[in-house]
């Protein structure tokens, strides 16, 4: 359950020239890919610098500024408004979706600024998110004894909100290794904030490798805490259908599921007017080994990712990755019908 990469949020270079489109679009679009990493992994050492020394209270309005501040950029604001009417469709796209999402993106940067310096504890969070009542479904899938498999989307704070979970059962995330070690020790010393255990998944480690590690955490009776809808190389993954682009994503909620007979469950959040957040989790979801494991494992995958577009058709600001770079990728391949030209 790692966090995007730095760059995954960079803007993309127009495909031509628009009317009224600042200058800026184009000329963020032609810097390198690696200039583009240093300049946000420096922005994100910054802004904890500079938050390093203030209250919870402070660091969330500092982050709450921060979201506006992004949502006043127009190259961020047209390339989030063009991809959520390419995913959703022409009518589809809800009122002040955009407004919404970046007012959770600064959400995202003051909970997250909180957490690194105080820990999730003394970070005031706590005060301010809840259980659904669904969490009964956690309840039972952690009490059949075999791990359970925690599924979420990479909605905003999603991270703090295994957080959460963690406070009521043990939750271990699998986190990917980057190439910057300076981003690295970053990512250690945020999972340590939160208080969740972590499985590291070496860049070039092999898959067999990764399931073993996975499986001794769901054996244990833990909470293996994994974010699917990262899209990767059709050799690493699966082929699946999203907002009418077929992707490719990592099976791995399903093959686990079925090596450990453990009991799959999604959470999805609910973000109320003053802030607050609720978490609300699907009924437990197992896999069954024998038969035709290939149809198990593709049928599985497709019924999460079509489980995650029916929220996001409804709550469209509290997916990430609307700005994600791979699936800004998949979404401008192969428009559907009632999509923009």
């Amino acid at each position: 359950m790692g966090q995007p990469e730095a760059a995954d949020f960079a803007v993309d270079a127009p495909r031509g020239p628009r009317k009224n489109a600042p200058r800026m679009a184009m000329e963020l679009g032609r810097v390198p890919r690696e200039v583009r990493r240093a300049v946000t992994l420096s922005a994100m050492w910054g802004a904890l610098l500079s938050s390093r020394a203030l209250p919870p209270r402070a660091a969330l309005a500092l982050g709450a500024a921060l979201g506006a501040a992004a949502g006043a950029v127009p190259p961020l604001r047209m390339r989030l408004s063009r991809n959520l009417l390419l995913g959703l469709g022409k009518g589809s796209v809800p009122r002040g979706a955009a407004t919404s999402y970046f007012r959770n993106l600064g959400r995202w940067f003051g909970w997250s600024m909180a957490t690194y310096h105080r820990g999730f504890l003394k970070s005031t969070l706590p005060e301010r998110m809840s259980f659904h009542a669904s969490i009964a479904n956690m309840d039972e899938a952690a009490a059949r004894g075999r791990g359970v498999i925690l599924a979420s989307p990479h909605q905003f704070c999603h991270e703090i909100g295994a957080g959460y979970i963690n406070t009521r059962h043990p939750v271990v995330a699998v986190v990917r290794e980057g190439k910057s070690r300076a981003r690295e020790a970053m990512k250690r010393r945020w999972y340590e904030a939160t208080g969740m255990g972590i499985v590291q998944r070496p860049r070039r480690a092999s898959i067999m490798a990764d399931t073993f590690a996975c499986l001794r955490v769901l054996k244990s009776g833990r909470l293996l805490a994994i974010t699917p809808d990262v899209i990767v190389k059709p050799e690493s993954g699966a082929p699946a259908e999203m907002f009418g682009r077929t992707v490719s994503l990592s099976p791995g909620l399903v093959v686990l599921a079925m090596k450990a007979r453990a009991p799959l469950v999604t959470c999805y959040f609910r973000w109320e007017e003053d802030g607050r957040l609720e978490l609300r989790f699907t009924e437990p979801v197992e896999f069954r080994a024998e038969g035709d494991r290939d149809r198990t494992i593709a049928e599985g995958l497709q019924a999460w990712c079509r489980q995650c577009e029916e929220y996001f058709r409804t709550s469209p600001g509290n997916w990430m990755f609307w700005l994600d770079k791979r699936w800004t990728r998949a979404l401008r391949t192969l428009p559907p019908k009632d999509a923009p030209a």
